[in-house]
């Protein structure tokens, strides 16, 4: 401090106590653990013809008094004195020093000085918040004005952990768990120093540790596998760093490093050779607590397409986010049938795409992609892909195998195709008549893993008409390199005859590379919904696109409601060049014939015809209703059973022989209800 500070102060001084004059200069106010006050003065200079008696301590538990004398100190020269019990552990006291003199007059008051306490509050959000009260205000002129904050921990060890120039602070816990006390001090030019009261309390470190920031994320092109590397965090405190990787929407912990400075993390389970992957980090303490998750790094994946058409390679990568200054450019290397890679093009960050061309048929071309910074400090490299430049191959065979009725909305098409063409995909067309027009109903993409290629056709009206299909190869250029075979559809109708039979027609399926000589048909029929099995009828052979007809007799199947069903199964002949022989079916045609009735008019319980009961064909069971009447209208018999019938009594009593009126209710094979009424004569 210079001379002129110095003078300065002891100028202020003597004008701040010049109402004080004679009286001690009272500058520190000290609080022990156990309350008691220690008070620290600069002595007063005696007046003329004065002769020193005393001290007088006075002391307040409030500023405005009352003020009660401690004690006296007798000696001149003592500067200090401990008010011993003077309980300031438990609330703030007030003090002034006098000076007395034998003549019996005595000086003014020194400054009154409050003692400082601490209240310590625990808002167990990991930190303490202190405050406090100044020992005078405004400050004494010789006070350093800077409170010095003191916590114990261990018990016994006293640590500075910060200071202010406030009366309040925030003390950020860095201890896991324990009992925490605080006290306050501040110097004084003098050289004592004001301590206050001490405060504490259970304390825990809840708060975490500063979230380090990623450096990059990185893929090591000849292994694919992916590396992340950071900063290391500004906690101090901090113990090592938790790794997570993004798995299906999740953020999940893969790892954890320790060691603060340990900035680097290679994953050995990464797939990042194929797929992108992501990555984050948190800071450990050596409490536990874990930091918020940073920012996101992805690694770079690159895949390339080729096209046939222009000869060229289309490389596509995801563009790298979160790279500290940003993202300067891309690098694209290529390495040509196992050589060395090199470097191929720059291109600008705002680019995801690079189009590689002029390549040369059958050839392996491998790339990867090297992201830099624009300070270039930071790069990060992308997984290895490769690509062999195959140029497009006209399929040796493409055969339409079956076109076949799945249910009355879809044909389902199946394909043998040659898997080692130069095929991009396969278009299904259908038409309405053999020469066309045929319309695109659908695609299938190429599979070098199969020789199938199928389809279902989910728009056709299977029970309405037949249809054509047709499908064509198509190169990655668009353009149809080879169109198969014909397959129709078979079209089956069916009507109801009056004669007990029922009329079947279809149409053949067209075309297999078998012989038609051996090719046939296989009929299915279904009563109330189950089809028999074996078919009604087998090996009607092909009839040369002339249609077929057929009366399926049906007289023998007089039980159920009447609904018959039925379907057509074409077999292909002998001699497919593929060595397949296929099945197609038809549509499932409905035939509902007519419910018959055969009710007699008159019966004899003592005779041949005991029980009155009608006879019926193709009606619903479920919905039966038989009633008998007297003359009178009154019902005498009831049932629901279409297999019992009226013996000609009621409630065990036999009627009399005469006419009674019957009525028959039903729901006939179209599930309409139909009521039938009459008569019928009971002889006795």
């Amino acid at each position: 401090m210079s001379i002129k500070s110095v003078t300065a102060i002891l100028i202020g001084l003597i004008a701040f106590n010049s109402s004080a004059i004679n009286a001690p200069d009272l500058r520190c106010i000290a609080v022990a653990a156990n309350g008691d006050v220690t008070l620290t003065w600069i002595t007063p200079t005696i007046p003329g013809g004065q002769t020193f008696n005393n001290y007088q301590i006075y002391s307040a538990s409030t500023q405005a008094g009352p003020y009660t004398l401690v004690n006296t100190v007798a000696t001149y020269a003592q500067t200090n004195y401990v008010d011993i019990g003077a309980g300031a552990n438990t609330g703030s006291k007030f003090y002034y020093v006098t000076t007395s003199y034998v003549s019996g007059s005595s000086s003014g008051s020194s400054d009154t000085l409050q003692s400082i306490f601490l209240n310590v509050t625990n808002l167990a959000d990991g930190t303490a918040t202190l405050t406090w009260n100044a020992i005078r205000n405004p400050n004494l002129p010789s006070s350093s004005g800077l409170y010095k904050i003191y916590r114990e921990y261990p018990t016994g060890t006293w640590t500075l952990v910060g200071s202010t120039k406030n009366l309040i602070y925030k003390d950020t816990i860095s201890i896991c768990h324990a009992f925490l006390n605080y006290r306050v001090e501040i110097d004084d030019l003098l050289g004592c120093t004001s301590v206050s009261s001490i405060d504490g309390d259970t304390f825990s470190d809840i708060i975490s540790p500063n979230t380090p920031i990623p450096i990059s994320a990185t893929v090591d092109p000849a292994t694919g596998i992916a590396s992340i590397s950071w900063n290391a965090s500004t906690s101090a405190d901090t113990k090592g760093y938790v790794i997570y990787k993004l798995n299906g929407g999740s953020w999940i912990p893969i790892d954890t490093i320790y060691g603060i400075n340990n900035t680097s993390f290679t994953n050995p389970t990464s797939n990042a050779g194929s797929n992108l992957e992501s990555y984050r980090l948190a800071a450990l303490d050596s409490c536990k607590n874990i930091s918020i998750q940073g920012i996101i790094h992805k690694t770079i994946y690159l895949t390339a397409t080729l096209d046939r058409c222009s000869s060229s390679n289309t490389l596509k990568w995801n563009k790298y986010i979160n790279m500290s200054s940003g993202v300067g450019s891309y690098k694209i290397y290529v390495s040509i049938n196992g050589g060395s890679f090199n470097l191929l093009a720059t291109t600008a960050s705002s680019d995801s795409s690079y189009i590689h061309t002029g390549l040369v048929n059958l050839t392996n071309y491998c790339y990867y992609i090297e992201a830099d910074n624009v300070a270039g400090t930071i790069t990060s490299t992308s997984n290895k892909f490769c690509i062999t430049s195959n140029l497009p191959k006209s399929p040796s065979f493409s055969y339409l195998r079956k076109a076949t009725v799945t249910n009355k909305n879809s044909v389902a098409i199946t394909c043998y195709v040659d898997n080692t063409a130069g095929v991009s995909h396969y278009v299904f067309k259908r038409s309405d008549n053999n020469t066309g027009p045929y319309t695109i109903i659908g695609t299938v993409p190429f599979s070098s893993s199969s020789t199938t290629a199928a389809f279902t056709d989910n728009t056709a009206q299977t029970s309405s008409q037949s249809y054509y299909y047709e499908v064509c190869a198509v190169d990655s250029c668009n353009n149809e390199l080879d169109t198969t075979n014909i397959g129709r559809t078979i079209l089956l109708n069916a009507t109801a005859n009056d004669d007990m039979t029922n009329t079947l027609t279809w149409n053949d399926y067209e075309q297999w590379s078998g012989s038609t000589a051996s090719q046939s048909y296989n009929i299915f029929r279904s009563t109330d919904g189950n089809f028999n099995s074996p078919p009604i009828i087998t090996n009607i052979p092909y009839a040369g696109g002339t249609g077929y007809s057929y009366i399926d007799d049906i007289s023998g199947s007089l039980t159920g409601q009447g609904i018959f069903y039925y379907y057509i199964q074409a077999v292909e002949g002998n001699g497919n060049i593929y060595g397949f022989q296929d099945t197609s079916i038809s549509n499932i045609a409905e035939v509902k014939q007519n419910s018959l009735f055969y009710i007699p008019n008159a019966f004899a319980p003592s005779g041949i015809n005991k029980i009155f009961i009608p006879v019926s064909t193709f009606i619903a069971t479920a919905d039966y209703s038989f009633t008998i009447y007297d003359r009178w209208g009154e019902n005498i018999f009831e049932t629901n059973d279409i297999a019992t019938g009226w013996d000609g009594t009621y409630k065990s009593t036999k009627c009399p022989s005469g006419v009674y009126v019957y009525s028959i209710g039903y729901k006939n094979s179209q599930g309409e209800s139909e009521k039938t009424n009459g008569t019928v004569t009971l002889i006795r």
